[in-house]
């Protein structure tokens, strides 16, 4: 797939007069194959690439400044936008896209005018449920529900992702990402070189999670939540947060299971395994992470149904949130803080039960 990008982006250069057949490569375990014979050609402003089952626009008029993408081309539906498609297209300020349009490849409206527009609506870009960009996102970002995909480095600034001895700029600024229950795909490097981010909570419906995903996301105190039937196939990705992170999952869940696997994997290969396993269990109550459960948690949760009940935003990072729904009703709410404030009352008297058994959970 990434092979695919290379040559596309090669042959919109070199064949842009007519149409022209050639052999689409991709490569898999570093085994380079050839598939059927595609085609490029050009339709109003655009060159594409016909894939057989799906067109792809691969290029388009550095003039032009706007401009309608046709929901068919060549009796085929036109899917995906290539990578840096329109980012020649300095001066572009409208693009229409079709429903049909599902996949955007890295960058692909990178430099556009429309794409500042955008960013200045809403700093997190969504077309046709897929989240394409969020590189002026700063702090704690709440990816709203509906969205079914994060693109191809939606909030990576680098070229190269720290590779081949490179120095990369930074990415978005983001510090944690609560993903909505609608999401299927996080694509490739969608999050790489976010350097502050720390947390992240993977949703129970993931389908993928590409092992760039977060690549060079280098904090020291960096979370990963994973839900019981998540599929450990791509935890590598937890190894690439750089700093032996903590991958929280449900004790006993195929993901604990399966994560205890991964990780006497890694062992192989390194000293001390390149991540550490917890249980969700151990966070609930604790909104400040000090491994006490008190008075104080139950204040936190407080002020922030407090806050969120009037219209305010949420403050809670998605750890927290998940610490202070004690009562597992996917609801911040005044009676989680009583719960807490109880079982606080319960062990401040000598009480030695886990909250969770304490709460008859």
């Amino acid at each position: 797939m990434k092979l695919k990008r290379i040559a596309a982006a090669v042959l919109s250069l070199t064949l842009m007069c007519g149409a022209v057949t050639f052999n689409n490569v991709y490569m898999n375990d570093s085994v380079v194959y050839a598939s059927q014979s595609n085609t490029t050609g050009t339709y109003g402003p655009f060159t594409y690439i016909n894939y057989g089952n799906y067109i792809e626009i691969s290029d388009c008029d550095e003039s032009a400044t706007e401009v309608e993408i046709p929901s068919e081309i060549d009796g085929l539906p036109v899917t995906t936008i290539g990578v840096t498609a329109f980012a020649s297209c300095k001066n572009l300020l409208k693009i229409d896209i079709p429903e049909s349009v599902v996949n955007f490849e890295y960058w692909a409206f990178y430099g556009t005018l429309w794409l500042e527009n955008k960013r200045v609506e809403n700093p997190l870009v969504i077309i046709n449920n897929v989240l394409v960009d969020g590189l002026t996102c700063t702090g704690n970002i709440i990816i709203p529900e509906g969205v079914t995909k994060i693109a191809e480095k939606a909030f990576c600034q680098s070229a190269l992702g720290g590779y081949v001895g490179t120095s990369p700029e930074p990415s978005a600024t983001i510090t944690s990402i609560q993903l909505p229950k609608t999401l299927k795909n996080i694509e490739y490097m969608a999050f790489a070189r976010c350097e502050n981010l720390t947390e992240v909570v993977i949703p129970e419906n993931i389908e993928y999670v590409d092992n760039t995903a977060f690549l060079d996301c280098e904090n020291n105190n960096s979370y990963l939540v994973l839900s019981s039937d998540y599929n450990m196939e791509f935890l590598s990705m937890a190894w690439t947060f750089g700093n032996k992170p903590t991958v929280y999952v449900i004790e006993g869940s195929d993901a604990h299971t399966n994560a205890e696997a991964m990780y006497m994997e890694s062992l192989e290969y390194y000293d001390e395994g390149t991540f550490k396993i917890a249980f969700i269990s151990d966070l609930y109550g604790d909104i400040d992470s000090d491994s006490e459960v008190n008075s104080s948690d139950a204040s936190s949760v407080l002020a922030e149904y407090a806050k969120t009940a009037t219209g305010g935003e949420k403050s809670f990072s998605p750890i927290q949130t998940i610490a202070a729904d004690v009562n597992k009703d996917g609801v911040v709410d005044s009676s989680d803080a009583s719960s807490i404030l109880a079982y606080y009352a319960y062990t401040a008297t000598g009480g030695t039960q886990e909250i969770e058994d304490f709460l008859g959970q």
